[in-house]
């Protein structure tokens, strides 16, 4: 049975008991007297060490099957930083993956590397700005965009609260800002990359994901 391991800081009393709550509840959420013994074994999490470290902290690890993550990183994420965060005191400060899992997510198609590549920017700072406040026009966040863009910014990106405003409607200050910065570019000669923020309807996000792409934005923000 493959495992991941998750190792927490825990500042207060009783690290066993914290611990226990815990395994129990980022996996099944249930009396675990009331569980079939084998779901006590492969699914609930084992505690392997509890460690104290003096100050009233101990370090917790838990280790938890992989198949109780699934094949998606948003449950991994949801064992990762779920309901343990509620807890006071308790933090994550370390995660041990094993290969099942490494091999099915691949990181970012780009990554860091690839980004500077993107930008020429071997060793400089990358800089990115957003646009913002909410309320201003699209054509205004255009004039915004295209500045920060001539100053030699990276990367201009929608202000997370931005979405399909009456003021600013998704689609039109995607493409009059996508035609600022691309202005910019040509002016400049630099490759600054407009980020809009997809923050619409789920069933809307891969059409606007392309839409985006067409109209010139080099990347788009997905809100978790």
């Amino acid at each position: 049975m493959s495992q991941f391991v998750i190792t927490y800081k825990y500042t207060g009393n009783d690290p066993k008991a914290i611990a226990d709550s815990i395994r129990i509840e980022q996996t099944i959420e249930f009396p675990l007297e009331a569980t079939p013994e084998w779901i006590q074994q492969e699914v609930v999490g084992q505690v392997i060490d509890i460690q104290d470290i003096g100050n009233g902290q101990h370090i917790i690890k838990i280790s938890y099957n992989t198949e109780a993550a699934g094949p998606d990183f948003t449950q991994l994420l949801n064992m990762l930083m779920g309901n343990a965060t509620l807890y006071a005191g308790v933090k994550v400060i370390d995660i041990q993956l094993p290969d099942v899992i490494l091999n099915r997510l691949k990181g970012p198609r780009y990554g860091v590397s690839g980004l500077r590549e993107y930008f020429g920017a071997k060793k400089r700072p990358l800089l990115t700005s957003a646009i913002k406040p909410m309320g201003l026009t699209s054509k205004e966040f255009a004039v915004m965009a295209k500045t920060v863009a001539l100053a030699g910014f990276d990367i201009i990106k929608d202000d997370d609260h931005l979405m399909n405003q009456k003021w600013a409607l998704w689609e039109e200050r995607t493409r009059i800002v996508c035609e600022a910065v691309a202005e910019a570019n040509a002016e400049t000669g630099f490759k600054t990359m407009f980020a809009p923020c997809l923050n619409i309807p789920a069933e809307r996000v891969l059409e606007a994901a392309h839409n985006a792409k067409e109209w010139g934005a080099g990347s788009v923000l997905i809100l978790p």
